[in-house]
C-alpha cells in the first residue's frame, strides 16, 4: 500500500504541476494578458516553508527516527534533565508516543534490506515519467486511456459514487423526514393549534358577532366609526368573556 501511495502521489502531484505550469495555456488571451507573478507578501511565507519541506526531515532524522547507538552517534546521549537530545528519538520524544518493544515498527525500518528503502523512489520516479508520458509527450494519451478502461475511469472520476451514495442513503431520507415533519408537524400541529388556528377562530368569532350586532342594529348597516370600534372592542369582549 506504501509503494502505491508513492506512485499515485507522485503522479498526480506532477500532473498537477505540467497542467498547471507547463503546456499550452488554456486560458483566453484576455486572462493570459493579466497573469502575473505572487507578490513578495505571499511568495516569502512559501519559501519558508519550502525550506522546511526540504531540510526539516533531515535536520530532525536522529530525533525523529535515530538511537542513541546508531553509527555516528554513539556519543550523543547527554544528560537529559534541562537537555533534549535531537539525536535519540527516545528522549526526542519522551513519552508523548508510546512503542512496545517488541513493535518498534521504526527501529525495524532500518534493519530491512536496501532494496525496500529504495524502491518508493524508484516508485515515485516512476510515477513523474507517466505524469510527464500522459501530459506533455503523448497529450491525447490520457483521453485514451480514459476511453479504453471507462468503467474504472467513472469509478475514480466520480470519487467511488461516494456523494451519489451519501445522497441516496443521507440527504434524501433526511429530506423526507424533514418535509413530513414540516408538514405533518409544524403545519397540521403546531400552526393549525398554534397561531393559524388561534387566527381562525377569531375570524369566525368576529364574523358571528358582526352578525348579532347587524341584526340588533335592525338590518342596518353601520356607519365606518362604529364597525371599527367594533372590531376593536371584540377580541377585548371575547377573552374578557373566557377569563370570566
Amino acid at each position: 500500500m506504501g509503494v502505491t501511495a508513492a506512485l499515485l502521489t507522485a503522479f498526480y502531484s506532477w500532473r498537477l504541476i505540467l497542467m498547471t505550469f507547463h503546456g499550452k495555456p488554456r486560458a483566453n488571451e484576455h486572462v493570459m494578458a493579466h497573469v502575473h507573478e505572487s507578490p513578495s507578501i505571499m511568495l516569502m511565507p512559501l519559501v519558508i516553508l519550502s525550506l522546511g519541506a526540504l531540510f526539516a526531515g533531515y535536520v530532525f532524522y536522529g530525533g525523529f527516527v535515530g538511537s542513541a547507538h546508531a553509527p555516528g552517534h554513539v556519543n550523543d546521549v547527554h544528560n537529559t534533565n534541562d537537555f533534549v537530545n535531537i539525536w535519540d528519538k527516545e528522549h526526542f520524544w519522551g513519552e508523548s508516543i508510546k512503542v512496545l518493544p517488541e513493535n518498534d515498527t521504526v527501529e525495524a525500518a532500518h534493519h530491512v534490506p536496501q532494496w525496500v528503502k529504495l524502491l518508493p523512489i524508484g516508485v515515485a520516479g516512476f510515477g513523474i515519467f507517466l505524469a510527464y508520458l500522459f501530459y506533455m509527450w503523448r497529450e491525447g494519451m490520457a483521453a485514451q486511456f480514459a476511453r479504453a478502461f471507462k468503467p474504472l475511469h467513472q469509478l475514480f472520476f466520480n470519487k467511488w459514487y461516494f456523494d451519489e451514495l451519501y445522497d441516496r442513503v443521507f440527504v434524501q431520507r433526511a429530506k423526507r423526514w424533514g418535509h413530513f415533519f414540516w408538514k405533518k408537524g409544524d403545519g397540521a400541529v403546531i400552526d393549525r393549534m398554534g397561531p393559524d388556528g388561534i387566527s381562525s377562530l377569531s375570524r369566525r368569532i368576529g364574523g358571528v358577532l358582526s352578525l348579532l350586532e347587524l341584526q340588533r342594529a335592525g338590518g342596518k348597516r353601520l356607519p365606518a366609526r362604529e364597525f371599527l370600534q367594533g372590531c376593536a372592542l371584540t377580541p377585548g369582549q371575547v377573552f374578557g368573556a373566557g377569563a370570566s
